[in-house]
């Protein structure tokens, strides 16, 4: 019961954070936004197919990128690990069980698997290799302002004039 009041929560600021950034000139990026949340519902629900997952991301707004950071077991267990002993007693009550946690990470690979089918480009960044880490973030950087200066935000990128 805890997790759907903290998920539910969770989603209302996110809806409202995502409506609030739409008419920004700047680029915004959202850290586990509603691709997520699509994933750890369906963590929770244990029913989640894939015709579910497919019709919540129907409802879901569609992001100008999609990162999924895959890591080994071992580092997702010792980021939450640290990430857990950084919280309050109360935030830990809060917390899904290591499992759940651990089990999203196969969901968010069906999730993305989803929207690869649907011709999104997803780029997935390996955190277990520290050259590769580095790479993905160029490329990450360089689809953004690639992005951004094609004109998905037109008022903010004017061309300079050269008189």
């Amino acid at each position: 019961m805890i997790w759907r009041i903290r998920l539910s929560q969770y989603v209302l600021r996110l809806a409202r954070a995502w409506r609030q950034s739409a008419t920004s000139e700047e680029i915004l990026i959202f850290d586990e936004a509603f691709v997520q949340a699509v994933s750890m519902l369906a963590c929770f629900s244990e029913t989640a197919d894939e015709t579910c997952l497919a019709h919540a991301l129907d409802f879901i707004p569609e992001s100008d990128v999609v990162v999924r950071i895959d890591a080994c077991e071992q580092l997702l267990i010792e980021r939450l690990d640290r990430r857990q002993k950084s919280h309050t007693f109360a935030e830990r009550l809060f917390e899904t069980g290591l499992d759940k946690r651990l089990q999203s990470a196969t969901v968010v690979a069906r999730v993305c698997g989803l929207l690869t089918a649907r011709g999104r480009w997803i780029i997935d960044v390996d955190a277990n290799n520290q050259r590769a880490l580095t790479l993905a973030i160029d490329e990450i950087e360089e689809e953004i302002l690639a992005r951004y200066k094609r004109g998905l935000h037109p008022a903010a990128y004017q061309p300079i004039p050269l008189d």
